[in-house]
């Protein structure tokens, strides 16, 4: 587990790069294939390639201790908090037609579905639970933070997850 401080030049960077490392890491704890494309990214970047698994840190912001919304994990500590947001995503391969247009055979999408799903529950159920427990990283005594909803994607090819977490951390 790393200490990472906000006033480290690199914080966001590193921060990402935390993230970014745990989730593989817990992909392989799992025995789930890391996808071949594994990316810190700025911003929020194209769902244009998959499989890929893409971390990105945004929207750096004061914070005065009014609750995020969302799910709330830790408690209060302490004010005077910068929050940021971490984004993840992770895509599959998936396509649930075949070349003449026509749906493919049941068996098929289960099986294209089957590492989606098990994607989903790995890094939402499993990353936020060892995020809470500070198994990940500590930021600072009085860290806080949200996880949002899972959101599932099917375009282009591919199908999988995203989430935020958004972390609150003292100077």
């Amino acid at each position: 587990m790393s200490t990472l401080s906000v006033t480290d030049p690199d914080f966001l960077l590193k921060f990402g790069n935390t993230v970014k490392d745990s989730l593989v890491s817990l992909l392989e704890e799992c025995q789930q294939e890391v996808p071949d494309r594994v990316v810190l990214a700025f911003n929020r970047p194209p769902q244009d390639c998959c499989p890929e698994l893409a971390v990105w840190v945004d929207n750096m912001r004061p914070w005065d201790g009014v609750p995020f919304e969302g799910l709330q994990f830790g408690h209060l500590q302490c004010f005077n908090l910068w929050a940021v947001d971490v984004g993840v995503r992770i895509g599959r391969c998936y396509v649930d037609i075949d070349g003449s247009g026509n749906p493919i055979d049941p068996q098929s999408i289960e099986d294209l579905a089957r590492p989606i799903y098990r994607d989903g529950n790995i890094l939402y159920v499993g990353w936020v639970a060892k995020f809470r427990a500070k198994e990940i990283c500590q930021i600072c005594p009085c860290d806080i933070g949200t996880v949002s909803n899972l959101i599932s994607y099917n375009e282009g090819g591919c199908a999988g997850w995203e989430f935020i977490v958004t972390v609150g951390f003292a100077q």
